[in-house]
């Protein structure tokens, strides 16, 4: 009887270790099933967008400026409010929309459509893959557009937001500081680009490097131009004799 108890019981264990292989392998099976097809859309959803990075490139690279744009805008007011007061706030109502607003059209309208066309003359007039060829591209994108772009995208949005009188201050105080920032960002990240993105992925790539860069850019353009003047050591020694 207790053999024949044991052999029961060892038939039954045998039985829900089959089950629970095969349960094993259905749920293995179901989860592959579901990552190839995630891959699957990913891949679909990558091959769309390169077919309409061809065939509407400037469009296709306005929007995706546009997007990164906007979230890199209510990262920064988010995570750097500009005043203490904000900070106090929960995260969503510290962010001003209307400055969302403009950052966010400054870089769908006006910035993607202008590197389209500055990344496709550097490609025209400075040719070749090689190293050498990618350092002139980054020289002359560096020298050049750097500059006048922290300029122009400063002096914009401030006339966006009324605040023309404030554009001297903030190209005197802001301008310099930025544009140094720009290179430490960017002059690695373009030599990346002119040697190893292929040519109609590199505005991809400069909005995924720009998505960080516009946080510190939109505090940058945002923040208000406060100089800081030299302490004036004689008057504090007069005032001590005193």
């Amino acid at each position: 009887m207790l053999v024949k108890s044991l052999s029961q019981l060892h038939s039954k264990s045998a039985i829900a270790r089959s089950k629970s292989a095969q349960m094993f392998v259905k749920m293995s099976s179901a989860l592959m099933s579901t990552a190839k097809a995630g891959s699957t859309q990913a891949s679909s959803l990558w091959a769309r967008y390169n077919h309409h990075l061809v065939a509407n490139p400037i469009t296709t690279k306005c929007i995706t400026a546009g997007i990164l744009a906007t979230a890199a805008d209510i990262v920064c007011q988010i995570n750097f409010p500009l005043d203490p007061e904000t900070k106090k706030k929960p995260a969503m109502e510290r962010v001003d929309w209307k400055r969302t607003m403009n950052f966010a059209v400054l870089n769908t309208f006006m910035v993607p459509p202008v590197m389209h066309w500055w990344y496709g003359l550097l490609s025209t007039r400075i040719v070749g893959t090689s190293f050498m060829a990618a350092v002139k591209r980054v020289a002359f994108d560096q020298s050049i557009f750097a500059p006048l772009f922290v300029c122009v995208f400063f002096v914009a949005n401030l006339m966006m937001d009324g605040k023309i009188d404030q554009i001297g201050d903030k190209l005197r105080i802001d301008w310099l500081p930025t544009l140094l920032a720009n290179y430490s960002v960017w002059i690695p990240a373009q030599l990346i680009n002119f040697k190893l993105v292929p040519p109609p992925l590199r505005v991809l790539w400069a909005n995924f490097i720009g998505f960080f860069w516009s946080i510190y850019l939109s505090n940058a353009a945002n923040k208000a131009s406060v100089e800081v003047l030299p302490v004036d050591t004689s008057v504090a020694l007069k005032e001590k004799d005193l």
